[in-house]
C-alpha cells in the first residue's frame, strides 16, 4: 500500500489485460481490550478491472501479517478486572 496525496491507495494491474490503477485500502480496526487484541477486516466486494473490454473481477485478501507482541505492568485496577476481587462481599438478602 502506498500514501499518495495523504490517502491510502492500493496500486493495482490487471494480469489479463494489463490495465492499471489502484483502490482504496480495506479499513481495518483495531480491537485491543483486557481480554482479547483483533485486527478484523471486511471482505470488500469484487473488485473489477476498470477497463470496459476487460472488466476482470479480483477479490481483496491478506497475503501476509505482521504481529508484535508485548508486555507491559499493570496497576491495581486491572489486576482486579482481569483475575476478580479476592474480597468477599456479603450479598444483602430481605429480612423477613
Amino acid at each position: 500500500m502506498n500514501e499518495q496525496n495523504g490517502t491510502n491507495k492500493m496500486p493495482l494491474t490487471c494480469g489479463r489485460c494489463g490495465q492499471a490503477w489502484s483502490m482504496d485500502a480495506p479499513v481495518m480496526e483495531i480491537s485491543n481490550t483486557l481480554r482479547c487484541s483483533v485486527v478484523p477486516v471486511a471482505h470488500q466486494p469484487l473488485v473489477r478491472c476498470p477497463n470496459n473490454k476487460c472488466r476482470q473481477p479480483y477479490l481483496l485478501g491478506i497475503q501476509q501479517a505482521q504481529v508484535a507482541f508485548f508486555c507491559n505492568a499493570v496497576a491495581d485496577d486491572v489486576v482486579e478486572q482481569m483475575e476478580g476481587s479476592k474480597i468477599v462481599k456479603p450479598t444483602l438478602g430481605l429480612v423477613g
